[in-house]
Order: structure tokens, then sequence, then C-alpha cells
């Protein structure tokens, strides 16, 4: 729910960071990114570890707020119909593998 939302907001943020590092070479948006970075690293692998985090919720949380930031920020500027459209199919493949067992079984 609520933090999936919160890893789309960190996955723009890193997104952004990742934008001006790549474009100005500024030292401060390298050290965001790696902390934003670490943070959603974390947030997925909460779901390792505890069976009733969604852990594919976080990873695609993260990666539309990333997908979103490069089409607002990036070279390649996408209109809001085609960025809506790519976290559409995102979010399509997250719905397709989250009936993969995205957790380590309890027997091993």
């Amino acid at each position: 729910g609520a933090s999936t939302s919160l890893c789309g907001l960190v996955g723009a943020r890193l997104g952004h960071s990742l934008i001006l590092w790549r474009k100005y070479g500024d030292s401060r948006a390298a050290s965001q990114a790696q902390e934003f970075g670490l943070f959603l690293v974390l947030a997925v692998g909460l779901g390792l570890f505890a069976p009733e985090v969604d852990m594919m919720g976080h990873l695609m949380g993260g990666c539309s707020g990333m997908l979103i930031a490069f089409s607002l920020f990036g070279d390649v500027v996408l209109t809001p119909v085609a960025t809506g459209a790519a976290v559409l199919i995102l979010w399509a493949v997250f719905l397709r593998l989250s009936n993969l067992p995205m957790s380590i079984p309890q027997g091993c």
C-alpha cells in the first residue's frame, strides 16, 4: 500500500539524482543517488525476510518512479501519454510476475 507509493517517490528522486549526476557531474547528486538506491535495495530486500511485505510492490514502485523521473527530466522527454503507457506496461509485467513466489521458502 503506502510503502509502494513511498518507493515510487524515492525512485523518482533517485532517477532525478542520476540525471543531474550524468548531466552536470554533480557530486551531491551522486551521493544522493547512492543513498536513495540503498534505500530501495533495503526496501526490496525486506521482502526476503518478511513474507508479509510485498517485495514486488516495492520494486515496481521504485521502477515506476524512476521511469517517470526519466521521462520528465531526462534527455528524451516523453509525452504524458507515452509515460502513462510505459507505467501501465510496467505494472502489467508486475501483475504477471506477482503470481510467482517472490520470497524464500520457509523450508530452505
